[in-house]
């Protein structure tokens, strides 16, 4: 556990341990890589610097330690623990587990735990499971869009969140990559944005919401310039984004 300072009180977090021993009661020489630590009762060899894989004792402690972590994130993110920083301290580089690692089925236990339950902390302080969660590419992305909007853009019936604004590129680059390669969870871009939105979106849409928009849209000239010397024009130049005064949406230029 760690403590952080917020509007000068203290929070307890969790964060990621720089070694991860196996403990048999006591540090062996195996090394989990995971970012927490692991006691259980297996055999290791007598010098204590190998803890045979394929021995059934292990092979069964295993598994069993794969379903107690499965079940206790959610008892985590209960406790108020589950946070980013904890995130990271959960078996997501994948690199350093093959699938024919001893312990490669904690990483399937947390994969199939993080994409089914509402396990992800959210920009709104609840939490998402990973097939209702959506990464956005700056804040302005998660000002612009509420989770309806979402919803609308996507044209979903279930709800859609934001993921924190905490896991960034620079900040928290395995987690992302985590996110991105491994929960299938897409980061949403301006670009992106511009080509998702469609008509019905635009018209379920207030005037308020508009202003906001075309602020949003005075820092992202490059979706709505003319072509140029690119190679095609903005991909909202064509569309039809001008709210008039009848409640109809307009192209902002025509096709000349």
């Amino acid at each position: 556990l760690g403590f952080e300072s917020k509007a000068g009180k203290k929070r307890e977090y969790i964060a990621k341990v720089r070694e991860s021993p196996l403990i048999v009661y006591f540090p062996t020489e195996k090394e989990t890589r995971f970012g927490f630590l692991i006691q259980g009762p297996y055999r290791t060899t007598p010098a204590r610097d190998n803890t045979p894989k394929t021995d059934e004792w292990n092979v069964f402690l295993v598994r069993e330690t794969a379903d107690l972590i499965g079940e206790i994130l959610p008892q985590i993110r209960d406790l108020g623990l589950l946070t980013v920083s904890f995130l990271e301290a959960l078996p997501i580089r994948t690199e350093d587990f093959p699938d024919d690692s001893m312990f490669y089925p904690l990483v399937e236990s947390v994969k199939k735990a993080l994409s089914e339950e509402d396990l992800l902390p959210a920009d709104d302080g609840s939490f998402v499971s990973a097939e209702n969660a959506k990464l956005a590419r700056g804040a302005d992305l998660r000002k612009l869009l509420n989770q309806d909007q979402l919803r609308q853009l996507f044209q979903s019936t279930g709800t859609i969140k934001w993921l924190s604004g905490e896991i960034t590129q620079d900040r928290t680059p395995d987690v992302r990559a985590y996110l991105i390669d491994e929960l299938n969870i897409e980061e949403l871009t301006p670009d992106d944005l511009a080509r998702k939105i469609h008509d019905s979106f635009l018209a379920a849409q207030s005037d308020e919401w508009f202003v906001i928009f075309y602020r949003y849209l005075s820092g992202q000239e490059s979706l709505w310039r003319d072509k140029g010397h690119y190679y095609l024009d903005g991909p909202l130049r064509r569309k039809q984004i001008i709210r008039c005064e009848d409640g109809q949406t307009v192209a902002a230029f025509d096709n000349a």
